[in-house]
């Protein structure tokens, strides 16, 4: 092989290193990203608290003072979301598909006002039996932001309905003996 051929073919093979890094690049920065905002809740007669909510394409979440307990509707934007209740620390989360109180309605039409648009609400007043009042506090968005969202989902999960059948669960057993009722 002649000079000229080694250097051409040195030349291809740095062009094509080049082009797949450039490939690789692009995607991963074409990976999904997410928000996670924190809000302060500040409601008459009571102490404030602070509620963080979550956000991708595929998953709304939220939480109240503690990430022990999240509420989290899978396919949001569809017209039949999966909610859930997620418990991080103990990864495993609890399926409500079959149930649906007005309280998780209402909530979830109120987080669809606070994030639902292209950019989040800085602050926003809900008016029901008291005036609720949220503010935001902090916002942190990237693909790690989703990736906790979607290992939430790989989660052991159980139907709502089959609780009381999973009593040698300890998590569930726990849930069983509290008297467990969904916070959401």
């Amino acid at each position: 092989m002649n000079n000229i051929s080694k250097s051409i073919l040195v030349t291809t093979a740095v062009l094509m290193i080049l082009l797949l890094s450039n490939g690789l690049l692009l995607a991963k920065s074409s990976e999904e990203s997410a928000i996670k905002a924190n809000y302060v809740l500040k409601e008459d007669g009571k102490s404030p608290q602070i509620v963080t909510i979550w956000k991708s394409s595929e998953f709304l979440a939220v939480s109240f003072d503690t990430h022990q307990v999240v509420g989290v509707w899978q396919n949001w934007n569809s017209s039949n979301p999966t909610f859930y209740q997620v418990y991080p620390n103990d990864e495993f989360r609890i399926e409500f598909s079959r149930m649906e109180s007005q309280q998780q309605v209402t909530l979830m039409k109120q987080l669809k006002e606070l994030v639902g648009q292209s950019r989040l609400l800085e602050r926003k007043a809900f008016e029901e039996t008291t005036i609720k009042n949220l503010h935001l506090s902090t916002v942190e968005e990237g693909p790690e932001v989703a990736q906790l969202l979607r290992s939430w989902a790989n989660f052991s999960t159980y139907d709502y309905a089959d609780i009381g059948d999973n009593e040698a669960i300890p998590e569930l057993a726990t849930l069983i003996h509290q008297g467990f009722v969904p916070n959401f």
